[in-house]
């Protein structure tokens, strides 16, 4: 489907580079990514002598389907089964989830571009990619909260001041007790 692979290359005598690669092996292994020498041989186990390898996409089956999230731990990819109605279930909650967040879905198709902005949930979506909101759109939701937050104070400060208002001709007399 997607032929995006990432290409991961160290120095093996920098052993910070090596514990990099190694933990971008393990993420590889996780989540069930194909992992190749550069030479494209597929390799099973890592080995610092390799001086590089290459992870590609998992290919998705004919009856399986993905949503690829970008947010701030970096690219995931969650894959479920069409004929599981568990899966599928669940793949409509978080799809309807990142919706409500404000996230922006995007259908992929077999080049791995994008093509067009969905809103809802579709099982014969093969692909969807959920992007999160431009820098723009939270500034200005935040703008729009704190605009809100201001307007409720001003009316609570507006509630105070009539109240201590209709208590203008009020006279308090002192307490005097008996004899």
């Amino acid at each position: 489907m997607n032929n995006s692979a990432l290409r991961i290359e160290w120095d093996d005598n920098d052993k910070r580079q090596v514990e990099e690669a190694k933990t971008h092996y393990r993420n590889a292994r996780k989540e069930n990514r194909l992992i190749t020498s550069l030479d494209g041989e597929p390799i099973a186990h890592f080995k610092p002598t390799l001086l590089g390898f290459i992870v590609k996409e998992t290919e998705l089956k004919e009856d399986e389907f993905s949503v690829r999230v970008f947010d701030e731990t970096g690219d995931r990819r969650l894959i479920w089964n069409m004929k599981n109605p568990d899966q599928v279930k669940e793949a409509a909650k978080l799809f309807d989830e990142y919706i409500k967040k404000g996230w922006r879905g995007y259908t992929v198709d077999d080049t791995g571009r994008t093509r067009l902005r969905i809103h809802k949930f579709d099982i014969d979506t093969q692909e969807v990619l959920f992007e999160e909101k431009s820098p723009t759109e939270i500034m200005a939701d935040f703008t729009k909260a704190v605009k809100s937050e201001v307007k409720q104070a001003v009316m609570k400060t507006e509630k105070i001041a009539n109240f201590v208002k209709s208590f203008k001709n009020t006279k308090l007399v002192p307490r005097t007790y008996p004899g």
